[in-house]
């Protein structure tokens, strides 16, 4: 027997879970205007996982965080 969860759900489940906070999350979003510009293309955003606070952050960090 399937059970649907929602999004929520998920959410409230893996909070649940201990946790060693070692980066600094959520990330920012960064718009590249001049690379928009160049592609001719829409407005571009990048994901500043540099900026987690630990080695090279982004998934990695995300998962040692589950596993300690």
């Amino acid at each position: 027997m399937n059970k649907t969860v929602t999004i929520e759900e998920l959410r409230e489940k893996i909070d649940s879970f201990p946790r060693v906070r070692l980066a600094v999350l959520p990330t920012p979003l960064h718009e590249v205007p001049r690379f928009s510009a160049a592609i001719g293309g829409p407005r571009i955003f990048i994901k500043r996982d540099d900026l987690t606070g630990f080695a090279f952050g982004g998934n990695k960090t995300r998962m040692f965080e589950f596993l300690l």
